[in-house]
């Protein structure tokens, strides 16, 4: 008895790696874009110490106070105007019950006293101040 033995011819399995290269260079371009973004909006506020500070862990709204006396909410500069009418769609939203003021040693108490006012009118009675601990 003979056996008839063909050869079989093997074939080297090739992926095709362009479809995955294409993907991670387009993760890479969105993390790039959206990490510069990121660093663009933060904004340094130099807050004054406090002996008695305490970390506060439930706030909704957050409004920061610049030395220059420019009120930002959500890393968006807003007009003193403005600032109620901003104050109240963030509670509209996520029924926001308390606001922290983040404000630099220099702002003018004015310019605070204004926010908290408009926070007041809106309905939010928590307002809390932001300091530096010791």
């Amino acid at each position: 008895m003979r056996f008839n033995r063909q050869q079989r011819k093997t074939e080297d399995a090739q992926i095709d790696l362009t479809p995955m290269l294409d993907i991670v260079f387009i993760l890479l371009i969105f993390f790039i874009v959206t990490s510069t973004s990121v660093y663009e909006s933060s904004l340094d506020i130099n807050r004054p110490f406090a002996k008695n500070a305490a970390q506060e862990k439930r706030i909704a709204v957050s409004v920061m106070i610049t030395e220059q006396n420019h009120i930002y909410i959500n890393n968006q500069r807003i007009d003193e105007k403005r600032v109620r009418v901003m104050i109240k769609k963030i509670k509209n939203r996520n029924s926001a019950t308390s606001l922290l003021i983040q404000a630099d040693e220099k702002a003018l108490n004015g310019t605070i006293i204004k926010v908290i006012d408009a926070a007041k009118e809106v309905g939010i009675e928590q307002v809390a101040l932001a300091a530096k601990s010791q």
